[in-house]
């Protein structure tokens, strides 16, 4: 029973989308460059520099907007990372 109220809580702090809006697209492009391997500082370094607010990056991101905050006072990570370097 505690499995599925951990579950019910999880779903609560998705913030709905409505389909066919800006708002999905965004979210369907930064999910995809997670998955194309993207570190997410470097994420945070490059939507910030389009303008966009940490809380906005955070929600975007799937993070908190404290850790956001934190990777724009750090390097920018390295990425894409260039041919034969690991």
């Amino acid at each position: 029973m505690a499995a599925k109220a951990k579950t019910n809580k999880q779903k609560a702090k998705v913030a709905e989308v409505e389909p066919g809006t800006i708002n999905e697209l965004v979210r369907i492009i930064v999910l995809q460059l997670r998955y194309a391997g993207a570190p997410q500082g470097a994420l945070v370094h490059d939507l910030s520099k389009l303008g966009l607010e940490p809380a906005r990056i955070a929600q975007l991101l799937g993070a908190k907007a404290s850790t956001v905050r934190q990777q724009k006072t750090e390097k920018r990570p390295a990425w894409p990372q260039k041919a034969g370097s690991k």
